[in-house]
């Protein structure tokens, strides 16, 4: 699978337009992998995972258009995460022949997401089932979901959002490699854990909020917590030599530029963890671009 991460960043993005601190200034000046937009990825051009409010500039940066995407997971309704005034552009696009959006989520983010886009007056342009060329569908969790040529498995994570909704993490596997996206979580819980050891991952991409060793929540992890995940999934024997360990999600907390971040993690850990950037591209034989 071609993995090319779109976005990096937490809610407020590197550099935040109200913060002068050190992370920040310094992305203004030298730009590069300093600079973090809001996090999604795509797979092979037809799935994403979140479309955020940098989606406009995000395809523009990396040279690629939406027409072929077939399929959205969205971990959770949260705004930096489903931006859902710029899935609108499809149902106003000139090009012919464009496939139907499926946006897959939770029930209680399908709640949310439509509540807040008729509390937004933009029900007109979609309703319950969605617009033309849209469609909302819900998954159940820790479930297997075909879903075009992927096996897609749902999974709650610790990321809390509103009224009963907890952010999504996914599990996306298609023609032998399997990848684990996992951005707005803490720590994993016992079922999560019973239910990631029946996997052998290729990738596991996570929630590293906090920098190297920045505060815990249940609503963002860090490098510390990435790796006691390691730790237990060696266990269940899920981890490989060849997996790559990407943390992404990566804000101004840590205080720390993208190589001050990549050295501490050389001199920190045993696991050889990658900092994601905006724009890295991991291609179908699971190398780095």
């Amino acid at each position: 699978m071609k993995v090319t991460f779109l976005g990096t960043g937490n809610a407020i993005g590197i550099p935040s337009p109200f913060c002068r601190c050190k992370v920040c200034e310094y992305a203004r000046t030298h730009k590069d992998k300093n600079v973090r937009t809001r996090s999604s990825i795509i797979i092979n051009d037809d799935l994403i995972i979140d479309i955020g409010p940098d989606i406009f500039h995000q395809c523009i940066r990396n040279n690629i258009n939406l027409t072929g995407l077939k399929a959205a997971l969205l971990t959770h309704t949260h705004s930096d995460h489903f931006a859902y005034p710029e899935c609108f552009g499809k149902e106003i696009s000139m090009s012919d022949g464009i496939n139907v959006l499926n946006i897959y989520m939770s029930e209680a983010a399908n709640d949310n997401a439509i509540d807040a886009i008729e509390k937004a007056s933009l029900n007109s342009y979609i309703t319950k089932k969605g617009v033309d060329s849209i469609e909302f569908n819900v998954l159940k969790p820790n479930k297997v979901n075909r879903i075009g040529e992927y096996n897609v498995i749902p999974f709650f994570s610790s990321h809390y959002v509103k009224g009963d909704e907890f952010a999504f993490n996914y599990i996306v596997a298609r023609e032998g490699q399997t990848i684990l996206y996992g951005t707005d979580t803490g720590s994993y819980n016992d079922e999560t854990l019973k239910l990631l050891k029946n996997y052998s991952f290729d990738v596991i991409i996570y929630d590293c909020n906090n920098g190297i060793d920045g505060e815990y929540s249940k609503n963002h992890s860090n490098f510390y917590e990435f790796n006691q995940l390691i730790h237990q999934l060696l266990k269940y024997d899920a981890i490989k030599s060849t997996t790559r360990l990407i943390g992404t999600h990566i804000a101004h907390n840590s205080q720390m530029i993208h190589i001050e971040l990549e050295n501490m993690l050389k001199q920190t850990f045993h696991h050889k963890f990658e900092v994601a950037y905006d724009g890295m591209i991991i291609d179908e034989n699971v190398n780095c671009n």
